[in-house]
């Protein structure tokens, strides 16, 4: 039997009862590692793997008591070392030959989702740990539930990738409730969805016209902005909202002086992006 070239990776916290019917179904697939993050699980979920499945590989996170996905994702990416890493919530039911099947088809280059798609399969995605590790895996600047797959999608795009497809059908789903999804998250559904999909857009923007990746903390200052605005907005029950981000200053340096050789001519530039935001729904409490 060769070597693994793909990990298969989840994150667990308060899932435990997910858990139990999604990872028998990996464990028992051959050529393909398996690692488990427990972020700090009340249910005690490395324990359960580590006494099920001694061949599973466990990450714990243990200094959190809320939820962070990316955080999670990218500890576990960071862990594993095979070729191509497979990202899926524990909510998500595999066919019972899916990676002998997956690690035929997949071609460097590209990255892989589910189609057709769903909520719940949404976050479902194969990548090459090269490209993950070169884009610095998901955003951590993401809070809160939403937005964070769709971002992680963009960036791995933005480095070239394209994107492919996994069978869905092959792909079945644990049926729950938004109470599983938000139980850890200290803000609204709607409100965190909200500014997470602005913030990716924003930073996709600001992206685009600087022609790289941007330090993490232009992200957090970009991200804080949206945030605090969108919160203020919220409290007065107005449904509208001007956002305007400051790029980086630029300056523009023009050819020597015939005059003054030693003199160099220049121009700054100051850049800004305006956004402007309208929604018909009340994002308090939702």
């Amino acid at each position: 039997m060769g070597a693994a070239s793909i990990t298969y990776i989840t994150t667990c916290k308060g899932r435990l009862e997910h858990l139990r019917q999604s990872l028998p179904r990996v464990a028992a697939q051959p050529q393909v590692q398996v690692i488990v993050v427990d972020y700090d699980c009340p249910d005690g979920s490395g324990q359960w793997v580590k006494d099920n499945f001694p061949q599973v590989r466990v990450v714990r996170i243990d200094d959190d008591p809320g939820f962070l996905l990316t955080r999670a994702r990218n500890a576990g990416g960071q862990a594993a070392d095979t070729p191509w890493l497979a990202f899926f919530d524990a909510d998500i039911l595999l066919a019972d030959d899916f990676f002998s099947t997956a690690s035929e088809n997949l071609v460097s280059g590209h990255y892989y989702r589910a189609d057709p798609p769903s909520i719940q399969t949404w976050g479902s995605v194969v990548c090459e740990r090269d490209i993950f590790l070169k884009v610095g895996g998901y955003d951590p600047v993401f809070r809160g539930w939403g937005g964070e797959d769709d971002d992680f999608y963009s960036m791995l795009e933005f480095a070239g990738c394209r994107r492919g497809v996994m069978d869905g059908r092959r792909l079945s789903e644990i049926d729950h409730g938004d109470d599983a999804r938000t139980r850890f998250q200290a803000d609204a559904k709607l409100a965190s969805h909200q500014r997470n999909q602005v913030y990716r857009m924003v930073k996709l923007d600001v992206m685009r016209m600087s022609g790289g990746y941007l330090p993490l903390a232009l992200r957090e200052q970009i991200y804080e902005q949206i945030r605090s605005r969108l919160e203020a907005r919220g409290k007065t029950g107005q449904h509208s909202l001007e956002i305007r981000i400051r790029l980086p200053e630029t300056v523009v340096q023009h050819p020597l002086s015939a005059e003054d050789p030693k003199r160099m001519p220049v121009t700054q530039v100051e850049r800004s992006l305006s956004y402007s935001l309208s929604w018909n729904f009340d994002v308090a409490g939702r």
